[in-house]
């Protein structure tokens, strides 16, 4: 759960760092097409 004011972009990139810290093994994830940019870019960049 996040704040109003809190988009899904920024709330996911949170998200993906704590699935990668406590669940290495996963290695894919599917997004729809809002996540894509910028979010995208980072994942790509810290993944």
């Amino acid at each position: 759960m996040t704040p109003a004011d809190t988009t899904d972009r920024y709330a996911a990139r949170k998200l993906l760092w704590r699935l990668r810290l406590t669940q290495p093994q996963i290695t894919q994830v599917w997004a729809d097409s809002s996540y894509a940019g910028q979010l995208v870019n980072w994942a790509d960049d810290r993944l």
